[in-house]
């Protein structure tokens, strides 16, 4: 009985600091970009699931700056427009099945995608990029950077 205590209690354990270590997690990329003002935070699924964030840049000049020296993000060209419209629009499915409050608060659109912004791309499949990735984009009219993840 005390052993069937002492499991439950260590697995209570385990479960909160990965409760609380993903709450505050940040990624390697996000770590290089100066401290957002405020962020929202949506995910959906299990096994195949979609994370979609914005981070909100408010005031903050530093960050245009930043992100045009920072080694992770590339500059949005006429020749790779294409590319990062297909990637959102499969994201965007994707958000279709999904919750309510997901599907609610995404809000990008392919009308904002534009060469002043920039943007880096992830993927673990190479041989289909989109089975699993990492977008991020910068807008830098509105100062929000994005990130949308997709792993089927």
């Amino acid at each position: 009985m005390k052993l069937t205590k002492k499991l439950l209690l260590l697995q209570f354990s385990v479960m909160l600091i990965f409760i609380f270590s993903a709450c505050n997690y940040e990624s390697g990329v996000m770590k290089t970009l100066p401290k957002y003002s405020s962020c929202e935070k949506y995910s959906y699924g299990a096994r195949d699931f979609v994370d979609y964030h914005k981070y909100y840049y408010v005031n903050n000049n530093d960050i245009s700056e930043s992100i045009k020296s920072n080694d992770n993000f590339q500059k949005v060209t006429n020749e790779n427009t294409d590319s990062i419209k297909n990637c959102i629009e499969y994201f965007s499915g994707r958000i279709n099945n999904s919750t309510d409050d997901m599907r609610n608060n995404y809000d990008f659109l392919e009308n904002q995608i534009n060469v002043d912004d920039y943007f880096c791309f992830i993927s673990k499949d190479k041989s289909n990029p989109l089975n699993n990735f990492n977008l991020y984009y910068f807008d830098k009219e509105t100062q929000i950077s994005y990130y949308f993840h997709s792993d089927v």
